[in-house]
């Protein structure tokens, strides 16, 4: 198997066993899935579709049950957790719905602290800079605890953003936010993907979704479709279709 430069699974499945019953669950089913450079890709589905186990698998947090995975060029199903860390630390970002920030330390030392886990030069000038693109040039000097949530949720984007990631891996990162605060990081997103970055979005929102150039639609662990430049009404009458078999 020849891997992409960044991210790519073949016939990949995530089975989880219950160790009381030994019941098992499949959880991913056949995906094959490749991320390209400058390249935003959603996924959307129903809860427990397998939208988030899929992202976990493509980052390498979750080992697959069969199937290959490969990461900035390198067969992950098979590397250790050390071996992974140092590949996340080479190029990979990480955007959460719970925003893993220091509330102690200020919107700036947040986004400087990056630094130390990435290979980025420390420069408070570049941190600055970024924080203000995100329209948090006046509360750079604000402890984290003082910032309002779609606050926080940007300056946790300026910190993946500050060591350029080549791949972005995004689990629902808005769906704590207001619409506003949505559309500021959802824009951000789609920006790095225009510079280059790949990312890689899970999201419930179908108008999110609908931003990305590509979006996969899971149900029950199978890719029910893959649109191209997706419309949110193409999306809404492919969910709405899922629902009425349910």
């Amino acid at each position: 198997m020849k891997f992409s430069p960044l991210s790519i699974c073949q016939d990949l499945w995530v089975t989880f066993e219950n160790p009381k019953t030994g019941t098992k669950t499949h959880s991913l089913r056949g995906i094959n899935v490749a991320l390209t450079e400058g390249e935003m890709f959603s996924v959307v589905g129903p809860s427990g579709s397998g939208k988030s186990t899929l992202l976990h698998t493509l980052a390498g947090f979750q080992k697959p049950t069969r199937g290959s995975v490969a990461l900035l060029g390198k067969n992950i199903t098979t590397l250790s957790p050390s071996k992974i860390a140092h590949l996340h630390r080479e190029g990979v970002g990480f955007i959460f719905q719970s925003y893993n920030l220091i509330e102690s330390l200020t919107a700036l030392e947040n986004v400087l602290l990056s630094a130390r886990f990435g290979h980025s030069p420390l420069d408070k000038n570049r941190a600055a800079y970024i924080l203000d693109s995100l329209g948090m040039g006046h509360r750079i000097n604000h402890r984290v605890a003082d910032l309002s949530g779609g606050e926080q949720q940007r300056v946790a984007v300026a910190r993946v953003i500050y060591n350029k990631p080549r791949i972005i891996f995004a689990d629902e990162p808005t769906g704590a936010l207001d619409s506003k605060s949505s559309a500021a990081v959802i824009g951000t997103l789609k920006h790095l993907a225009h510079q280059g970055s790949s990312v890689f979005l899970v999201t419930h929102d179908l108008e999110e979704a609908a931003k990305a150039d590509s979006c996969l639609i899971l149900r029950d662990g199978i890719v029910q479709n893959h649109l191209v430049s997706p419309s949110q009404d193409q999306l809404w009458n492919i969910m709405k279709q899922g629902l009425a078999h349910v």
